[in-house]
C-alpha cells in the first residue's frame, strides 16, 4: 500500500513538471511574438502577426509560381476572343499558305487607261439594259484573250516530274471578299463564252455568292485567278498566287487623274493599276512582261474584246 502511494506521488510530481515546462515554453513564445510586434522591421501593413490566413497565403504563393506565359495568356483572355474561320473560306486560306511555302513569286505592274472601257460600258448599258456589263467583265475577257497568246501563264508545275502542265481551257477564279472571308468562285471555259454570255454568268454567280448558294465544285478548278481589290478602295496591291496556279492578276480601283498624252499634253484619264504575280520556276520576267503588255493593249482597245 505504501508503495502504491509513493508511485502516485511520483507521477503527480512528473505531471507538474511537464506542466511547468509547457508553461515556460508558452511564456517564451509569447515574449518572442511580443518582441516581433514591437519591432518595426517585422511589421507588414499593420497586420496582426497572430492571424494567419492560410487560404490567402497559399493563393498568393500559387500566384507567384505562375509563369510569364501563363500570365500573358490570362491577360489576353480578358481582351481577346477566338473565332473559328468560315468553312467556305478555308480552301482559299489553304491555297495561299501552300503558295507562300512552295512558290517563288515575281510581281510586276503597269497602269491601264480604262477610259475606252467605261465608254463602251455606257453604250452597252443603253443597247442591252437587262444585262450588267461590269468593269470586271471586260478585265476577265481581256485576261482570257491574253492567255490564248501566252498559255504558259495558264498552267501549273509538277515538281515530281519537273513538268509544266498547260491547260487549254480558261477557268478563271474571281477572288471575292465576303462576310464569310475570301471566296474564289470559278468561271468555267471563259474562252468559249461571248461577252454577253460571260456577263450573265458573272451576274448570276455573284448573286448566288451573296446568298451563300454556291456549290463546292464552283469554287475549285481554277487555272488562273483575278483578284479585284479595287472594290474595297485599294489602288494597288501585291496579289498572292492561289496554289496550284502559276499566276494571278490583281486590279485596283479605277481613278481619274491627269496623264501625259500625245504631243505632251495633259488629259484627265480613268486609270487602273494592274499587277501580275507569277511562279518564277516556270515563267520568266520577259514572258510575264509581254503578257501584261498584251493585256494592257486589249483593255485600252476594247474593240478587240467585242470582235472576239
Amino acid at each position: 500500500m505504501m508503495q502504491l502511494m509513493m508511485m502516485q506521488q511520483l507521477m503527480q510530481n512528473q505531471n507538474n513538471s511537464q506542466m511547468d515546462i509547457k508553461k515556460i515554453i508558452q511564456d517564451q513564445l509569447d515574449e518572442f511574438k511580443s518582441s516581433l510586434v514591437n519591432d518595426n522591421r517585422f511589421r507588414r501593413n499593420n497586420e496582426d502577426l497572430n492571424y494567419v490566413n492560410t487560404k490567402r497565403d497559399i493563393a498568393n504563393l500559387n500566384r507567384e509560381q505562375i509563369t510569364p506565359y501563363e500570365k500573358q495568356q490570362e491577360a489576353e483572355s480578358n481582351v481577346l476572343k477566338r473565332e473559328s474561320l468560315s468553312a467556305t473560306a478555308l480552301p482559299a486560306v489553304k491555297s495561299m499558305i501552300l503558295s507562300q511555302n512552295l512558290i517563288p513569286p515575281l510581281t510586276i505592274s503597269t497602269e491601264v487607261d480604262m477610259t475606252s472601257i467605261l465608254k463602251l460600258k455606257h453604250v452597252l448599258k443603253k443597247t442591252d439594259p437587262n444585262t450588267l456589263y461590269s468593269t470586271i467583265l471586260f478585265i476577265t475577257k481581256a485576261l482570257s484573250l491574253a492567255l490564248a497568246e501566252y498559255p504558259k501563264l495558264n498552267s501549273s508545275y509538277d515538281p515530281e516530274t519537273n513538268e509544266l502542265i498547260v491547260k487549254a481551257y480558261h477557268n478563271i477564279g474571281l477572288a471575292t471578299e465576303t462576310t464569310e472571308g475570301l471566296i474564289i468562285p470559278v468561271l468555267k471555259f471563259v474562252e468559249k463564252l461571248s461577252l454577253r454570255e460571260l456577263a450573265i454568268d458573272i451576274q448570276e454567280m455573284t448573286t448566288r455568292l451573296r446568298r451563300g448558294e454556291l456549290y463546292n465544285y464552283e469554287t475549285s478548278g481554277s487555272t488562273i485567278t483575278l483578284a479585284n481589290y479595287g472594290n474595297i478602295g485599294a489602288i494597288q496591291a501585291t496579289p498572292t498566287i492561289f496554289f496550284p496556279n502559276a499566276a494571278v492578276v490583281g486590279v485596283g480601283k479605277v481613278i481619274k487623274k491627269p496623264v501625259v498624252v500625245d504631243n505632251e499634253k495633259l488629259a484627265i484619264k480613268a486609270m487602273m493599276n494592274v499587277s501580275l504575280t507569277v511562279d518564277q520556276r516556270i515563267i520568266d520576267n520577259a514572258t510575264a512582261g509581254r503578257f501584261l503588255a498584251r493585256m494592257k493593249e486589249i483593255l485600252e482597245k476594247p474593240e478587240l474584246i467585242t470582235v472576239s
